[in-house]
């Protein structure tokens, strides 16, 4: 895979067009329409890294902080 990109980005530096492939390729992956709503969760300040072949977003990894209260 020699034309393998990746990348990374912040949640906020994100164009509309990759954070739609981002929903798609993880609905797709995970089976589960939940997805769709996954920028309503990603607060600012989450780190994106992204994979492309030929073109096509095929791998997305996100590294955020997230808060736990009891």
């Amino acid at each position: 895979m020699d034309d393998l990109v990746i990348t990374s980005a912040r949640t906020e530096e994100l164009k509309e067009s990759i954070r739609n492939a981002i929903i798609e390729l993880c609905v797709e992956a995970h089976q589960e329409q939940d997805f769709r709503n996954l920028f309503t969760y990603v607060s600012s300040g989450g780190l994106h890294f992204l994979a492309v072949h030929d073109e096509s977003l095929v791998s997305h990894a996100m590294v955020t902080t997230r808060w736990l209260q009891t």
